[in-house]
């Protein structure tokens, strides 16, 4: 805080004072003799104390002999503090008086300083409600919070921090300070428009962005202010921990991608930071939870060599070994597991790991088991690893349930997954039965308890990276019950819930499906745009998105026929740009066809239905494609079609050529075209 040197910046004809706003500290001293004895004097020492020279500032005070100025106890107090001689500071402090308010409360507001560094910070509140400084200019203020807030008093601080921050005159830096000490977002949002100071401006705008990326829609855009601080000013005291925070709350999120490069940028940014054990682990767990195993160990490895701790090594160590563990790299794993047993024989924490290292090799091998197909071996490992470590009785429990169902064993793997569920101690293991028994009734086709289930593993592990994925998975069981207003909730509940979240295509297609099904086409025209626009990376379900919009347009053609060409382009368009499976063309020609028909083209839609579904078919098939169900069946819709049209026509030959083609090919409907083909060679008429 500026104690006593307000007067020496005042503007004026004296070279000293000049020279002391220009911080040219030996000249305004050389011409301090110009100004009045008592604020030349003050120069001199406002001089020193810019250049800490404190012993100076003694040696000028102590040549002047007593003065009456309280500013002078002051600068010889902070002289002294600077020097190590607090004690002394505070004694002379108390004993100077003066009959003028405000230097009495600036005093008060040094001696209050100096008293909470010396851990008196009763002494200090007492001075405080003396001297009323809570009333003082805002400096004073925030000293009377700093002092309340030693003393427990958050509530008293707070309202002073939050004073200070409205208090136009306090200044820039002053109210950011108090602004960002309130802890009050809503307050420093307000203030954010009125700080036009990079600085200030910034460690503002970096703590509100830190405190919104617990708002998932606001991510974004909290991310982007962080990175942009990091880039431009790295070497704030503020953004080193401001960013390694983000890249902890995408870790903890399970944005786990994000993570890795915020980790990787950070190295990058402030290369110390590879010395950190902390960051290496913690860029470790992203790595590991995306595959990227080589990458992981890499950082475990620079974790361990930053530590100098004996515990900390022998726990990077087993991490590694779990995670050649889970990549498969048994051996490895198990070889690193042996040399946290050999390296820490002798201390605490090798011999607290010893019997851990132990299980985690039973673990392992109980793995590799049921990797193999080894169930039954593989419970006994599980059972015996249960009874060596209760702790991990739950775990293995769960591990039991996958070998029930690899032998088989489905309603013995069900109850007891059903137990976990219910009973289990272990949160992990309580929510992995669960979405094991959600996974397992969709496969039974049990579509409302698989929706039921699928929604309560979500609602139990919101911060989990497959919750979104699981309430997807449960709209999708709720349309294939027929609970297509479900359907629409579900989807959109993932879409509200988790709005940056991956995978918001798969979202967006069961919605519009279920819209579909509604007849609420108009609706699902939208939601299916947006799930196209979502697949960007996904050829798959960009196209799934694409058929279903022009499905959506077809049928609102039967209330408005304009609607059938905005069908038949978007059919055109499916396919544009992608790769299309030969399934995929022959699916995809068939409702061009039947858009044709509904347009009136007939002579069109003939020739599509024959070109480019029936004679495209049987093309293929003699080429060796294997066509899927959907291909199959309208390629039989098609072949019927033409058939009944010629047929109509009394072109029987041409209906008994378009038969002749299903009779010989491999569908199921081969039978029923035989049937016709007999049908009309004895003059039957197909109506």
């Amino acid at each position: 805080m500026v104690l006593f040197a307000g007067i020496c910046f005042a503007d004026g004809d004296f070279i000293s004072r000049a020279a002391l706003r220009d911080g040219l500290w030996g000249i305004a001293r050389l011409h301090a003799s110009e100004l009045p004895e008592e604020e030349g004097r003050l120069v001199t020492l406002e001089s020193y104390a810019r250049e800490a020279k404190w012993k100076e500032i003694l040696s000028s005070l102590d040549s002047w002999g007593a003065m009456e100025n309280p500013a002078f106890a002051g600068y010889r107090a902070y002289a002294l503090v600077q020097l190590g001689n607090v004690a002394e500071a505070v004694r002379l402090l108390g004993a100077t008086s003066t009959t003028n308010v405000v230097e009495a409360r600036r005093l008060c507001a040094l001696q209050a300083v100096l008293l909470l560094e010396q851990g008196q910070a009763a002494r200090a509140l007492q001075l405080v409600d003396k001297s009323l400084l809570e009333q003082g200019d805002p400096e004073e203020r925030l000293v009377a919070a700093d002092v309340a807030r030693a003393n427990g008093e958050t509530n008293r601080a707070g309202a002073i921090w939050r004073e200070v921050a409205r208090m136009p005159a306090a200044g820039e830096k002053l109210r950011a300070n108090a602004a960002l000490l309130s802890d009050d977002f809503a307050l420093m949002t307000n203030l954010l428009p009125q700080i036009r100071n990079e600085t200030d401006h910034g460690r503002l705008a970096l703590r509100i962005a830190l405190h919104n990326l617990s708002d998932t829609n606001q991510w974004t855009d909290s991310v982007l202010i962080i990175r942009d601080a990091a880039h431009r000013q790295p070497d704030r005291p503020d953004v080193q921990p401001a960013y390694l925070a983000y890249a902890r709350t995408a870790l903890l999120a399970g944005r786990d991608d994000e993570a890795a490069g915020a980790y990787r940028d950070a190295l990058e940014i402030w290369p110390a930071l590879a010395r950190d054990t902390t960051v290496q682990e913690e860029r470790g767990w992203a790595c590991r939870r995306l595959g990227r195993i080589d990458e992981a160990l890499d950082a475990f490895r620079a974790a361990e060599d930053a530590t100098t701790n004996d515990l900390q090594h022998a726990k990077i160590a087993l991490i590694q070994g779990d995670t050649l563990a889970e990549a498969g790299r048994v051996d490895e794993a198990m070889a690193c597991y042996r040399v946290v047993m050999s390296k820490y024989p002798g201390t605490p924490a090798g011999k607290k790991l010893a019997r851990l290292v132990k299980c985690k090799e039973m673990e392992v091998k109980g793995r590799e088991l049921y990797r193999t197909f080894q169930f039954d071996e593989a419970r006994r490992v599980f059972a015996e690893l249960a009874k060596e470590d209760p702790a991990r009785a739950d775990k293995m429990a769960y591990l039991d349930v996958l070998c029930l169902y690899g032998l088989n064993r489905d309603a013995e793997a069900v109850a007891k997954a059903q137990t976990l569920s219910a009973r289990a101690a272990d949160p992990v293991a309580r929510t992995k039965a669960l979405h094991w028994l959600a996974k397992f009734a969709y496969s039974q086709s049990r579509w409302k308890e698989a929706s039921a289930r699928f929604e309560a593993y979500a609602d139990s592990s919101p911060r989990a990276a497959d919750a979104p994925a699981a309430l997807v998975w449960a709209a999708r069981a709720a349309y294939a019950d027929g609970a297509f207003e479900r359907a629409v909730e579900l989807s959109t509940r993932r879409l509200r819930e988790w709005p940056k979240a991956p995978g918001r295509a798969g979202a967006y297609l069961v919605q519009g499906e279920a819209l579909i099904a509604l007849s609420r086409f108009a609706e699902a025209v939208l939601v299916l745009e947006r799930a196209s626009e979502a697949a960007a990376d996904s050829p798959a379900d960009r196209l799934t998105a694409r058929m279903l919009k022009a499905d959506a347009l077809f049928a609102m053609g039967a209330d408005n026929p304009v609607r059938y060409e905005e069908a038949l382009l978007a059919y055109h368009m499916v396919g544009h740009g992608e790769v299309l499976t030969p399934s995929r063309r022959l699916v995809i020609a068939y409702k061009v066809a039947r858009t044709l028909e509904k347009l009136g083209r007939l002579e069109g839609a003939l020739d599509e239905y024959y070109a480019n579904v029936v004679l495209a078919y049987r093309t293929g098939r003699l080429a060796g494609v294997i066509f899927d169900d959907d291909a199959r069946a309208v390629f039989v819709k098609a072949a019927f079609r033409l058939a009944n049209e010629y047929e109509r026509r009394g072109l029987k030959m041409q209906a008994e050529r378009i038969l002749e083609l299903v009779a010989a090919s491999d569908v199921p409907a081969a039978a029923e075209a035989e049937r016709r083909i007999d049908r009309l060679q004895t003059g039957g008429f197909f109506p």
